[in-house]
């Protein structure tokens, strides 16, 4: 029975009375049949898991990631056709070859595909990533480590350390984008560890050692018709231990196993070798795989498919569950897409108001943002800038990785039409040119999105796209001149070796310093090139490059004596820009923050010493100055770090003193990577709560979950005391004998910049900043 008011108003006559028509027509719509049922339940949560799950195939240029793609979907007819083909030319790539009309087919940008695998029911979305370098800005906006499995091909004749390499590389890459968790799990581990693959291929152009006689693809011994890969046959038999692989250095590889042959040797190698330097971030696959993609009935890619499956249902039983709208959604998608075509972007308001008209009109705002990151997460939909006011929706992934980026990141040998500039600055009607069939101002604020470009305030319809930018710092702009007697300069650096700052990022730094610092003020001037920018203003300079083979960044500020306040300011604000920058868009990647000698720079030695954070606590802890380990000059602290600046003195020195509250997240995850493991000798995390004078805690730590970290919870005990400092710690740590915790600590912290010296400085025609880093 319908309810009714005291008077007899149905809701819908109340919501007529009262103007509100929408809502009237919504209440009848859900009278019919049993729609009311139907609307709520595609809301409530189902318990069962996402249907796909992004599958991302990276590698290097010609290693055979389309061929691998397109073996591991066609069916048995193509098949067929296709292993005929590979019979009669014998390779394993797309190669053009000097007597092969086999044409290897290139990847622009990133080419993405929902399938399902040849003989199975799951479904994947495909991103097929491009091997080429200058597509690499766009693909780490898609790095992630949910849903999503990482399948890693190399090519088997390259060179062992070659193959390590580029996949290195690659990992490192994808472990830029992975932020550490907020709430720590035992040993450091990640909560959701990304699933990692690796597959190598041109099997069949291998060569081997048979009784002291090279056979294989290159001798010509077995033919072409008869390579390794056919003589295997389709069971993929191996050749046995009297096998061995040559290089085309002739480096010879002597063969471990009889069953697993010379190409499994070097497949398991290379995973041992991977999974021991990141194991801490990715879940790697026990299985690996070698083959040959032209072959897609052979058992080694039957048995890829097969392991492909069991990975995606362990990816998406990890994730979570889904509303029954998550499914709805997809479909209605295909029809969006087509609508359309020519620009499938709807903003948040559009695509809100077209789920609630066309699919759900009960949907919330919550909700409908949970469902995009579900949706996102199948690779359904790209969600681009979900947490603030201007988010857009891209209804076909494919469209935004073929049509958009590919242009706009190829380099001038490619085949397709792409944008032409050397200084980086785009006019309207280049976008037109290339995006013909789109309005050119939507296009370019796509790349405003991403950061890849800025538009210029003082010429209209004219935008700076620094990744374009092919010039060199002009000659002069930093040369030695009288007035510049004060210096001062910092220099982040990558930590280890699979640390990487990603491509573009420096390019998006320059996006963000060029918004802060504002042209349009009188005597203030910002100049870029490929790898630097530099801020004038006045009489004081500020130099910002990245160096030393794209692993470090330096920020170099030079003033007159009277602007050494300006000149602490500024190098803050720089340090603070470029710092965030960093956490946001490669929180993965670790940095040290190293000082820049000060007699080096007023020098204008090209390349200028640091003194590395452990020099800069000591002399913090002790008030001293520092000595030059290069030259053996004898610098003061508050010159290095606060321009010798008298007043701020005080602040040179407070770093030790900070509150253990306020060191970093990655400083944290080192202490409970480190300590939550049982030592020999008890150095861990029971003899530190022993220490701190939290002995009554040890018992409780037996209570919390055990894939929790009990160095963690220590800690977090620790921090109830208003004497936890950083420099308890680390002396507590010295005690405890972990000199290794304290190397990290101390790397890991932040001594220069830190937020108990912490400035709100309004410098003109800059925007207003905290420096807390």
């Amino acid at each position: 029975m319908e309810p009714r008011t005291p008077h007899g108003y149905t809701p819908e006559q109340v919501a007529l009375n009262k103007g509100n028509e929408r809502i009237a027509e919504l209440l009848a719509d859900l009278k019919v049949g049993n729609r009311r049922s139907i609307l709520v339940d595609q809301l409530i949560q189902r318990s069962t898991p996402l249907k796909r799950v992004k599958l991302m195939v990276c590698g290097n240029p010609a290693v055979g990631k389309t061929e691998l793609i397109d073996s591991l979907v066609c069916n048995f007819v193509r098949g067929f056709l296709k292993k005929r083909n590979f019979s009669s030319h014998g390779h394993s790539s797309g190669i053009m070859d000097a007597d092969s009309s086999f044409d290897y087919r290139k990847t622009y940008g990133i080419f993405v595909q929902n399938v399902n695998l040849s003989g199975y029911q799951d479904q994947f979305s495909v991103w097929d990533m491009a091997g080429s370098k200058e597509f690499y800005p766009a693909h780490v906006n898609f790095f992630t480590s949910s849903n999503t499995i990482y399948l890693l091909a190399y090519r088997l004749p390259d060179p062992l350390e070659e193959q390590i390499g580029q996949l290195r590389y690659y990992l490192s890459l994808i472990k830029s984008k992975l932020s550490v968790d907020h709430v720590v799990l035992r040993g450091g581990n990640a909560i959701n560890k990304p699933w990692v693959i690796m597959v190598g291929t041109h099997l069949d152009q291998m060569d081997y050692i048979l009784d002291g006689q090279v056979i294989g693809a290159a001798s010509g011994k077995l033919g072409r018709r008869n390579s390794f890969s056919s003589a295997c046959s389709s069971d993929d038999s191996t050749l046995g231990s009297s096998l061995s692989l040559t290089s085309s250095q002739t480096c010879v590889h002597s063969i471990s196993s009889q069953e697993a042959g010379p190409a499994m040797d070097i497949a398991h190698t290379i995973l041992s070798t991977l999974r021991e330097e990141f194991q801490q971030f990715f879940s790697f696959s026990d299985q690996t795989f070698t083959t040959n993609a032209l072959n897609p009935r052979s058992s080694r890619l039957v048995a890829l498919k097969d392991h492909l499956s069991q990975l995606r249902l362990r990816s998406v039983e990890s994730h979570g569950y889904h509303s029954g709208m998550v499914d709805t959604m997809a479909g209605v998608l295909k029809d969006w897409r087509n609508e359309y075509n020519s620009f499938p972007v709807l903003t948040w308001g559009k695509y809100l108001q077209k789920t609630k008209e066309f699919v759900n009109p009960l949907v919330s705002y919550p909700e409908l943002f949970n469902i995009s990151e579900d949706l996102d997460k199948m690779g359904e939909i790209v969600f681009m800038n979900r947490f603030s006011n201007t988010s857009l929706i891209v209804l076909d992934p494919g469209w935004l990785g073929t049509r958009i980026f590919a242009p706009a990141l190829a380099n001038d040998n490619s085949t397709i039409a792409k944008l032409r500039s050397v200084t980086g600055r785009i006019h309207l009607d280049e976008f037109k040119r290339v995006y013909h069939e789109c309005n050119p101002l939507s296009v370019a604020r796509i790349f405003e999105h991403f950061e890849m470009c800025l538009p210029l305030l003082d010429k209209i319809d004219m935008y700076e796209f620094p990744l374009l930018v092919d010039m060199q710092s002009l000659y002069g702009i930093w040369a030695p001149e009288p007035i510049y007697t004060c210096y001062i300069g910092l220099r982040l650096q990558c930590r280890t070796e699979i640390d990487v700052f990603p491509p573009g990022l420096f390019q998006r730094l320059q996006i963000r310093l060029r918004r802060i610092f504002k042209e349009d003020f009188e005597d203030q001037e910002l100049t870029i090139w490929s790898e630097g920018l530099i801020c004038c203003r006045g009489e004081v300079q500020v130099r910002t490059e990245l160096t030393d083979l794209d692993r470090a960044i330096h920020i170099c500020v030079r003033g007159a004596v009277h602007t050494r306040t300006e000149c602490l300011a500024l190098i803050r604000q720089f340090y603070e820009v470029i710092s965030h920058a960093l956490q946001d868009i490669c929180p993965g990647t670790e940095t040290v923050t190293q000082v820049l000698s000060v007699r080096d720079l007023q020098s204008h030695k090209r390349f200028p010493s640091w003194y590395e954070p452990s020099d800069i606590f000591e002399a913090q802890r002790n008030h001293t100055d520092l000595k030059n380990r290069i030259s053996g000059d004898v610098e003061r602290l508050v010159d290095l770090i606060c321009c010798g600046s008298e007043e701020q003195s005080t602040l040179a020195h407070s770093a030790p003193l900070q509150h253990i509250r306020l060191i970093t997240r990655r400083a944290r995850w080192h202490l409970c990577r480190l300590l939550d493991h049982q030592d020999p000798f008890g150095r861990d995390w029971c003899l530190l709560a022993l220490l701190l004078g939290l002995a009554d805690e040890i018992p409780n730590v037996e209570l919390i979950e055990k894939f929790m970290s009990p160095t963690d919870y220590i800690l977090k005990k620790w921090e109830a005391h208003a004497s936890s400092t950083l420099i308890v710690l680390i002396d507590t740590l010295h005690k405890l004998g972990r000199e290794d915790v304290v190397h990290q600590i101390i790397e890991s912290s932040n001594l220069v910049m830190n937020a108990e010296s912490s400035v709100i400085v309004n410098i003109t025609g800059v925007e207003v900043t905290s420096y807390i880093c």
